[in-house]
């Protein structure tokens, strides 16, 4: 049973490791485009949106102005996301859990509303968070690696030198 159980682990952290891996970016770009997409439609159409029964519960929670931020936070991450450097890798975690944190708010608002049993929208949003938090902490983990590595080689050229 132990063994067994090693066994599910290994594969499930070999299946976590080669789907972030692979998926980091795509993940990376599919929400920053979705949330500004997002963001940018309820800024602009917020009164007509408000009218649905869907996006009601949207009147209670946020002032229009919000989505002024997450449409930042979004051009953040695009662009953390096309620099190829240690340090924006570091800002694309972060704004990558940050997303997280925001589609699962998005998720919970859709909720709120007694929406149609066959409405994709809170699942899908609740996806995205989940891929988005996972990503962002894949990278931030990597980052670290990183970090350590390339401290370990300088601190051991620094001391053959």
């Amino acid at each position: 049973m132990r063994k067994q159980l090693k066994y599910t682990l290994k594969q499930i952290s070999l299946a976590y490791n080669w789907l972030f891996d692979e998926l980091t970016r795509p993940i990376e770009m599919l929400s920053s485009i979705s949330m500004f997409l997002f963001s940018l439609n309820l800024l602009l159409n917020n009164t007509e949106l408000l009218k649905l029964d869907s996006y009601s519960s949207f009147r209670y929670v946020t002032p229009p102005e919000l989505w002024i931020i997450f449409i930042q936070i979004s051009i953040c991450q695009f662009l953390a996301t096309a620099i190829p450097t240690i340090k924006a890798n570091k800002s694309s975690g972060y704004c990558l859990m940050v997303s997280g944190a925001v589609w699962g708010w998005i998720a919970i608002t859709f909720t709120m509303a007694d929406t149609a049993i066959l409405t994709t929208a809170p699942v899908t949003y609740w996806v995205l968070a989940i891929f988005c938090s996972l990503a962002g902490k894949r990278l931030l983990d990597e980052n670290k690696k990183y970090e350590c590595s390339s401290e370990v080689k300088e601190s051991s050229e620094d001391g053959v030198r």
